[in-house]
């Protein structure tokens, strides 16, 4: 989820099958989500919330390694493509994974966070070094003004280009 800023249904929905590790930058592609469907149980939608959901990311070298570590050390289900399956081999129900969220959070003492919280993170990250735009991208919102609106905390420094053009003032004025 911080290697790549999607929300819970998105990372829960994530296939083995959308999944590139060999590339020369390994991606993800977000083609669906998980979700709880009235008498249907827990099951993988093949849309995410909007089309703009459907992307695909770059991922950091640190996502990239967990994912191949979590492929070569995950048992064979045949009746599984999900990336985070349940113990049995199943989607992952998103209700059920907040609860152990919040118990793993609880022990490492990181109350604070939660999975919005992440993508905030993810999306600030993006925003201060990349742009609003590529930070709305990567989250899969339709409109920027989510983004900043929600999503991107803003930042308390001038921008770093005035430097030179009041240099260049003040040189002119003396």
């Amino acid at each position: 989820m911080l290697g790549t800023g999607v929300c819970t249904g998105e990372l829960l929905g994530i296939r083995w099958q959308d999944i590139d590790l060999d590339a020369e930058v390994p991606t993800v592609s977000v083609m669906g989500t998980v979700t709880q469907a009235n008498g249907q149980g827990v099951v993988w939608k093949p849309a995410p919330k909007s089309e703009t959901s459907k992307r695909t990311l770059y991922l950091p070298s640190i996502a990239a390694e967990a994912l191949r570590r979590k492929a070569a050390e995950r048992e064979f289900l045949p009746e599984s493509e999900a990336v985070f399956a349940s113990e049995v081999g199943t989607w992952r129900n998103p209700s059920a994974y907040r609860v152990h969220f919040r118990q793993v959070r609880k022990i490492a003492e990181l109350d604070w966070v939660t999975p919005k919280t992440i993508r905030k993170t993810v999306a600030t990250t993006i925003y201060s070094s990349d742009g609003l735009d590529n930070a709305s991208q990567q989250l899969g919102h339709s409109e920027v003004g989510v983004t900043a609106k929600h999503y991107v905390q803003k930042l308390s420094i001038g921008p770093q280009g005035v430097v030179g053009v009041l240099d260049e003032w003040f040189q002119s004025a003396s």
